[in-house]
C-alpha cells in the first residue's frame, strides 16, 4: 500500500508529561485538511478511520469549537488521547460497513442540518464514499485520504456521479476533498 510520512504530534497534559500521538498524514495534508476546514467552517467533522486518534486531538486542539465524531473498528486510542480531547469529541468502535450497525452513522449524518464533513480514511474508501456520501447535503464536504491508482479513478467517477465537484486539489499527496455543489439539490 502507499506509504505516507507520520508527524507525531506532541501535547502536554495538565498532569502527565508529554505524549506523542502519531497522525497518518504529512504536514502539507495536515496544513490542507485545516485550511479548508477554516475556510469552509463545517460544524461536524465525521471520520471514518480512528487509528490512534490524532487527527481528532490535533484538531480539536486547532479548533475547539468543531465537533468531532471519529469511527473505527478497533479501540487503539489511547486514555491520555480521550482525557485530552475536550467534550466536542467522540470515539465510536464500530465497523461502519457492517450494514447491521450503520443506522447511528446515518442518523448522525442526516439528522445534522448545519455543514458537516465525512472524512474517509479507513480501510475501504470507495464503499464508505459509496455508503454514505450520498446523504450529504449541498455545501457539505467529503474527504478522502490515502488513496491511489485505480481507487482513485473510482472514487473521482463515485464523486461526479454523486453530485461533487473537486474543491482544491492538494499537489503531491494522497488526498482530495471535494464538495457538494448548490446544483445537488435539483437533482
Amino acid at each position: 500500500g502507499l506509504k505516507m510520512p507520520t508527524k507525531l504530534v506532541a501535547y502536554r497534559s495538565v498532569h502527565k508529561p508529554r505524549i506523542l500521538v502519531p497522525i497518518n498524514h504529512s504536514q502539507d495534508e495536515l496544513d490542507y485538511l485545516c485550511s479548508v476546514i477554516s475556510e469552509q467552517q463545517p460544524s461536524l467533522f465525521i471520520e471514518l478511520g480512528t487509528r490512534y486518534g490524532g487527527l481528532p486531538l490535533m484538531l480539536n486542539q486547532k479548533f475547539p469549537n468543531l465537533q468531532i465524531v471519529s469511527f473505527d473498528r478497533e479501540s487503539i486510542v489511547g486514555h491520555d488521547v480521550m482525557k485530552l480531547c475536550s467534550n466536542n469529541v467522540t470515539f465510536a468502535v464500530c465497523d461502519v460497513l457492517d450494514r447491521a450497525i450503520t443506522s447511528n452513522l446515518v442518523n448522525l449524518l442526516c439528522r445534522h442540518s448545519l455543514t458537516k464533513m465525512l472524512y474517509c480514511d479507513n480501510g475501504d474508501k470507495f464503499r464508505e464514499m459509496n455508503s454514505y456520501a450520498h446523504l450529504l447535503n449541498a455545501g457539505d464536504l467529503v474527504g478522502c485520504h490515502d488513496f491511489v491508482g485505480s481507487t482513485a479513478i473510482r472514487i473521482e467517477r463515485l464523486a461526479i456521479e454523486l453530485g461533487f465537484e473537486q474543491l482544491r486539489p492538494l499537489p503531491k499527496a494522497g488526498i482530495c476533498l471535494l464538495y457538494t455543489s448548490d446544483a445537488a439539490d435539483d437533482m
